[in-house]
């Protein structure tokens, strides 16, 4: 009874191949799917950072410039240069400065195209980053 012509229950090998191969293709559309989502959400979390930094940021500076007289530094004619400093001064109070800092600076970030805001509340002797890096 057991001949040449008798089937064997199963699956050929083009039958098995077939399947791993489709498997294959749904495999790597799914990962493609999830990877993009991935990077939407990341791109996503970012700018929420960046939104609240900057949200801190200007509620800061316009909560001091609300209660401090504004200094606004006038550079000598013959200098080209215009600075980046927002200076608050009280009477008989050190003056709150708020600058951009020069790309590179450490206080920012270990990259030197990087700046970010820096404030001293000790006339300009220390300085504290009051955004985050890459802002």
């Amino acid at each position: 009874m057991t001949g040449a012509n008798t089937k064997r229950p199963g699956f050929s090998v083009i039958e098995l191949l077939v399947v791993m191969v489709l498997f294959a293709i749904s495999i790597t559309i799914l990962t493609q799917t999830y990877l993009s989502f991935i990077r939407l959400s990341h791109r996503t979390a970012n700018s929420a950072v960046i939104q609240q930094d900057m949200r801190f940021a200007l509620e800061y500076m316009s909560r001091n410039i609300r209660n401090m007289p504004i200094d606004y530094p006038v550079p000598p004619a013959s200098l080209e240069a215009v600075t980046s400093t927002l200076s608050l001064k009280e009477a008989n109070q050190p003056a709150w400065i708020i600058k951009k800092s020069i790309p590179g600076d450490t206080r920012c970030s270990d990259d030197i195209d990087v700046s970010c805001l820096l404030v001293s509340s000790d006339g300009g002797t220390s300085w504290a980053p009051i955004t985050a890096k890459h802002v």
